[in-house]
């Protein structure tokens, strides 16, 4: 009788551990974002999803990307060109070797940094109102 929780206990922690096990491999979080370093940046540009865009003083481009490589992974999976929300803006990031594009939209009340067909990330609301406050000024 003595053994008798300790075998419960072990098949429950087995079974959370093969739980999570399972739903990591259907569900896996995104890897961490890539940002290119701020001595190859060209340029940087937001355009809006109307297609309106404006471009990023090279004084501003270091404060931008710190805080885009802040973002924290999810696990919902970026599976559109572009994002499905109403409102987003694209961030593009034109390097000396390749380009970025980030695409930032709040979804309630929480903004989100998707790389299409890479991941989502979670992001501050305030680089989102940052980003937003290029077009209101």
């Amino acid at each position: 009788m003595k053994w008798k929780p300790i075998i419960v206990i072990t098949v429950l922690v087995v079974v959370l551990i093969g739980a999570y096990a399972i739903i990591d491999h259907i569900f896996p979080k995104a890897v961490a974002i890539n940002t290119p370093d701020i001595g190859n940046v060209e340029t940087v540009s937001i355009v809006r999803n109307d297609r309106s865009s404006v471009d990023v003083a090279t004084a501003e481009f270091g404060q931008l990307l710190q805080n885009i490589a802040k973002t924290q992974p999810t696990r919902k999976m970026s599976i559109n060109d572009r994002p499905v929300a109403k409102v987003y803006y694209a961030i593009e990031v034109a390097g000396s070797d390749r380009e970025y594009h980030y695409f930032i939209y709040m979804e309630g009340n929480q903004a989100y940094i998707e790389i299409p067909y890479e991941g989502i990330y979670r992001t501050d609301n305030q680089l989102f109102d940052t980003v937003e406050g290029y077009f209101k000024g």
